[in-house]
């Protein structure tokens, strides 16, 4: 509609909006077009001279708020995200571009359009946190506080979420749903996809503000402890209950760190190594248990990702020594096996594996301990040669279990440079066999899982530093995503 319109459209269109909202029942399918009239009206009325200015954005916000109410008391909120179809269109879309414009009239792209506006909307301060306020109370609370969360969540919610943060980042309203939200266990079963686009950005939003907010979840994080548990009664539930609360709190501080801009919690860097050093001390016998040892090479993944590579100078020692001590740990495994899990060794390759493909800066000094950097990676030396790899050294000391590597290669992703011209993970999610990992034998998991990858991973590494090809960071962050939402991994 053109500015010039407004004088033309202006009387009748209030007019019909007032009919409606004496009896709003008869229209309630049509109220996401009402909300729509009501914010284009605003628009054009900023842009001309017409008429009272003053009394026309009084009378626009009424309408404006007193449609939203009848919006929330006539229509469910299983039909918010269901879009507007008019009779003149059900034997198809003419072909004149409605078809977009169509489809966006739900209650919820509607009210994410008006919210990004809504200084246009609104007149006054107050009004626009009543209208923050009633739409998390009639719209997002009852999708996130559904028997089906996740799954209730959609992401037009958490678009329209998005844009309530960004125009009101200090309401209560909303902030309440997402902590609620980000304390749910179940957010971790969200389609992996929904989490990175835009349950991450909304995350952002929420803790942006509160710096706060990662002392509060570490401060959750409880010293592993025998006293009183080991021969007390429910010693075994209490330790499965302190195991599957330091999981989901470990995976809470990812999501954060994913979430949040690179460097944003450089200040907590001395809290981090602390609650690492003390769970990586964990054992079978205390609470929180060895279990919670994959979560922290996940936490690990994280950090690697959320710091530029000079601010994690003091992670390294912490970060090295428990990535060599669950490799070496297939070496001696009738001595330490058992305070790693299957799921623990593979989420440390898990963390190898990124620190190679990425390579940070300071990783790059303690890369020799892990991986022959150098062209004896792929032409071993003749004769009596001892690498001091030590994922060579593991490689071999499993290869004595038999088996061929090219016949076990299978479960790799393939080589350091693909078709599309950049360097991928050598562990590819799909092509792991991650059902049957928790219950294999550990002799078969070796042989299956550990001993391709460590025995490739120097010969993967040289291949892509010579292609001088570009890593996939994005890579990195789904398939720490997709670990992040296995709950299969979490203690029950």
């Amino acid at each position: 509609m053109e500015d010039d319109a407004l004088d033309e459209v202006w009387a009748d269109s209030s007019a019909f909006i007032k009919d409606v909202l004496a009896n709003p029942l008869p229209y309630r399918h049509i109220m996401p077009i009402l909300l729509a009239l009501v914010h284009l009206l605003a628009q054009k009325v900023g842009n001309t001279n017409y008429g009272d200015q003053k009394k026309m954005r009084k009378d626009l916000a009424d309408m404006f708020q007193k449609l939203l109410a009848a919006t929330f008391t006539t229509l469910s909120p299983d039909h918010f995200a269901e879009p507007f179809r008019d009779e003149t269109f059900k034997n198809g879309f003419p072909s004149t571009g409605a078809t977009g414009v169509i489809d966006r009239m739900d209650v919820l792209s509607v009210l994410r359009r008006a919210v990004s506006d809504l200084d246009t909307v609104l007149d006054s301060p107050d009004r626009i946190a009543t209208v923050i306020t009633s739409i998390s109370n009639s719209v997002l609370s009852p999708a996130f506080n559904a028997k089906t969360f996740p799954s209730s969540v959609s992401d037009g919610h958490l678009d329209l979420l998005l844009a309530m943060s960004n125009r009101a980042p200090t309401s209560k309203a909303w902030r309440k749903e997402v902590t609620e939200a980000f304390n749910n266990p179940r957010l971790f079963t969200s389609p992996v996809d929904l989490l990175q686009t835009h349950w991450l950005p909304v995350l952002h939003q929420w803790s942006a503000r509160d710096k706060d907010r990662m002392s509060e979840l570490l401060s959750r994080l409880t010293a592993p402890t025998t006293a009183g548990l080991v021969f007390g009664v429910g010693a075994n539930a209490a330790r499965l209950e302190a195991d599957r609360k330091s999981q989901l709190n470990l995976r809470r501080v990812c999501l954060l760190l994913l979430a949040s801009p690179i460097d944003t919690w450089v200040t907590h860097l001395r809290d981090f190594d602390e609650k690492l050093v003390e769970l990586f001390d964990a054992t079978s016998s205390s609470s929180p248990s060895s279990a919670v040892k994959a979560d922290l090479y996940m936490l690990c993944r994280a950090l690697t990702l959320a710091f530029s590579g000079t601010q994690l100078s003091p992670l390294w020692p912490t970060i090295n020594g428990n990535l060599q001590s669950a490799l070496t740990s297939m070496l001696r495994s009738h001595l330490d096996g058992h305070t790693f899990t299957n799921i623990s060794i593979l989420q440390a390759c898990k963390l190898l594996d990124q620190l190679v493909l990425l390579s940070p800066e300071e990783f790059q000094l303690h890369e020799w301990l892990f991986i022959a950097d150098t062209v004896d990676a792929v032409y071993q030396p003749s004769g009596q040669y001892a690498t001091s790899a030590l994922a060579d050294q593991v490689a071999d000391a499993l290869r004595l279990n038999g088996g061929s590597d090219q016949q076990a290669l299978g479960t790799l992703g393939g080589t350091s440079a693909e078709a599309d011209g950049q360097r991928h993970l050598l562990l590819h999610d799909d092509a792991l066999p991650t059902d049957d990992i928790k219950a294999m034998d550990r002799e078969d998991f070796g042989r299956t899982v550990l001993r391709p990858f460590l025995s490739q991973l120097g010969i993967h590494a040289y291949e892509g530093t010579y292609t001088m090809e570009p890593p996939i960071a994005e890579a990195c962050y789904q398939s720490l995503l997709r670990d992040l939402t296995d709950m299969n991994t979490v203690v029950a």
